[in-house]
């Protein structure tokens, strides 16, 4: 594992039952079903997402907090503003930045980045230990595949 892989994997030691390894996902599930879940491992898809191939450190590294160490629910084939928002709201939390995420959807919410960010603030904005409580509420919202990611987070975003 790499540096940035430690690093984030770091980060999330902080959650319930954390992620304690990233494994490569090496057969991508077909494109209308999401990717495997298991709260002890990040799964990256470097073949589905050719932005991984040549991510640097810092997109490594939110590659794997994406989520809170969960992949979307909702299909590639699906694009889904709340559960990118989601998403890379959960990643933010643990680096104090919001970015983009590194993923095949990374252009196409580029136009969008300045409703993640309202979200982001509406997050940032709630006392600490009700944002460690949400963050623990998105990831097993990701992990079960039940609800929506950012009703976890803020309720009733981006509608």
């Amino acid at each position: 594992m790499n540096q940035p892989g430690r690093e984030a994997l770091a980060m999330l030691a902080k959650l319930p039952d954390p992620p304690t390894r990233i494994e490569e996902q090496v057969l991508p599930p077909p494109l209308t079903e999401p990717g495997p879940r298991d709260p002890r491992v990040v799964h990256l898809d470097f073949q589905r997402d050719e932005v991984l191939l040549t991510a640097d450190d810092n997109d490594l590294r939110l590659a794997v907090l994406a989520g809170a160490g969960v992949p979307s629910c909702v299909p590639p084939s699906h694009g889904s503003l709340p559960d990118q928002a989601a998403r890379a709201i959960a990643a933010a939390y643990f680096t104090g930045k919001l970015e983009l995420l590194p993923e095949y959807t990374r252009n196409w919410f580029k136009r969008q980045f300045g409703a993640i960010e309202q979200v982001w603030n509406e997050f940032r904005a709630l006392p600490p230990d009700v944002q460690a409580a949400r963050i623990v509420a998105v990831r097993q919202t990701l992990l079960t595949c039940r609800g929506e990611p950012i009703d976890a987070l803020v309720p009733g975003a981006l509608r």
